[in-house]
C-alpha cells in the first residue's frame, strides 16, 4: 500500500511550499485565483480529480510534472484515469492545435519527465515513468496499456530516435559536466544504459561533419534540428577533455566531472556498441579540431 503520510509532514510541507511558489511564479503568473487554487490542490495532495475539470486548462503534463506522489504505480493509475477523462472530449480537453492526433499528444506530455520543468516531481517517479513508457532499453516502437475501472486501452508509442537520443544526450552531458542543474539532474545517470541502446539508431546524418546552416530543416519528409549535430560534437569534445566554445562562453577553464562512475559507464558503453560509420568520422573530426569543433564544418 502506498504510504502518503509524508504529505502531512511539516518539513515536507515547508519544502513543497517553496516549490509551489517557484512553480506558480514561473508557470501560472497569468492564471486566475480559482485556477491557481485547483493547481495548488493537486500540487500538494496528488488527487487527480482536482485537474479533471473543465474550469482549469489542465494537461497530462500537469499530472506528470507536478505530482507529489512518490509511488510509481499510483502515478500511473492517476495518468490512466486522467487520460480516460480526456478521451471523453479529446477535442477540448488537453488540446493542442499543433498536435491534434490524440496518441501523439499523450506521448508528447512525457517530455516533462526529462526536460525537468523545475524538478517538482520525485526523481524515482521520473525514472519509473520513463521505463514504463520506453522500456528498460530501446527495442523500437511499443505500446503501453491504460486501465481504469472497466476501461482498457492501448497507446502506441512511436519513438523518434533522433529526438529521444538528443534529449538523453543533453541531460547526460549536463549531469556529468555542468553545475547547479537542480536535484532531478540525477535521473540521467539512470538513463545511460537506455541512451547507449538507442544512440546507434540516431540518423547517421546527425554525425555529419558538415554542420547545417539553419536551426532546422527537412530532408526526405523528416525534420532535423541543428542542435543534434552540436550536441554530438559536444559529447565527443567533453569525452576528450576539450574546452569547447560552450565552456569558453561561460569562462570555464577546466572540465570537472560530477560523477566519475557515470563517466566511465558512458565511455565504456560507447566503446562496446557499434555506431554508424559517420560517428567515427565525426570522432576523428573532433580530435583534429579539438576545442573548436562545435561550429566547424567540412
Amino acid at each position: 500500500m502506498n504510504d502518503i503520510s509524508y504529505l502531512k509532514d511539516s518539513i515536507w510541507l515547508k519544502e513543497r511550499e517553496e516549490k509551489w511558489k517557484a512553480y506558480s511564479n514561473r508557470w501560472l503568473y497569468d492564471f486566475s485565483d480559482k485556477e491557481k487554487s485547483i493547481a495548488r490542490a493537486y500540487f500538494f495532495d496528488g488527487d487527480v480529480h482536482h485537474l479533471m475539470t473543465d474550469e482549469y486548462p489542465s494537461t497530462l503534463s500537469d499530472v506528470i510534472s507536478t505530482t507529489p506522489i512518490n509511488d510509481i504505480d499510483s502515478v500511473i493509475k492517476a495518468i490512466s484515469e486522467f487520460w480516460f477523462w480526456v478521451l471523453e472530449k479529446p477535442e477540448s480537453r488537453d488540446y493542442f492545435e499543433s498536435i491534434q492526433e490524440v496518441n501523439k499528444r499523450f506521448l508528447y506530455h512525457f517530455h516533462s519527465i526529462y526536460c525537468r520543468k523545475g524538478d517538482y516531481v520525485s526523481p524515482n517517479v521520473c525514472v519509473g515513468l520513463f521505463s514504463w513508457l520506453y522500456g528498460e532499453t530501446y527495442e523500437g516502437n511499443r505500446t503501453v496499456e491504460l486501465s481504469h475501472k472497466d476501461k482498457d486501452t492501448s497507446i502506441p508509442i512511436e519513438i523518434d530516435t533522433d529526438q529521444l537520443s538528443f534529449d538523453l544526450l543533453r541531460g547526460i552531458i549536463k549531469y556529468l559536466w555542468r553545475q547547479d542543474e537542480g536535484a532531478n539532474i540525477c535521473i540521467f545517470k539512470s538513463f545511460i544504459p537506455y541512451f547507449l541502446s538507442i544512440y546507434p539508431y540516431m540518423s547517421s546524418i546527425c554525425f555529419d561533419t558538415r554542420l547545417p546552416r539553419t536551426d532546422d530543416f527537412e530532408s526526405n519528409g523528416k525534420k532535423y534540428f541543428r542542435k543534434y549535430w552540436l550536441y554530438n560534437r559536444w559529447l565527443l569534445s567533453t569525452l576528450n577533455s576539450f574546452i569547447s566554445e560552450y565552456e569558453e562562453d561561460e569562462e570555464i577553464e577546466e572540465l570537472v566531472c560530477n560523477d566519475g562512475e557515470a563517466l566511465t559507464q558512458l565511455k565504456d558503453g560507447l566503446e562496446s556498441i557499434e555506431m554508424p560509420d559517420d560517428f567515427y568520422r565525426l570522432k576523428a573530426f573532433v580530435l583534429r579540431h579539438e576545442g573548436d569543433s562545435l561550429y566547424a564544418s567540412e
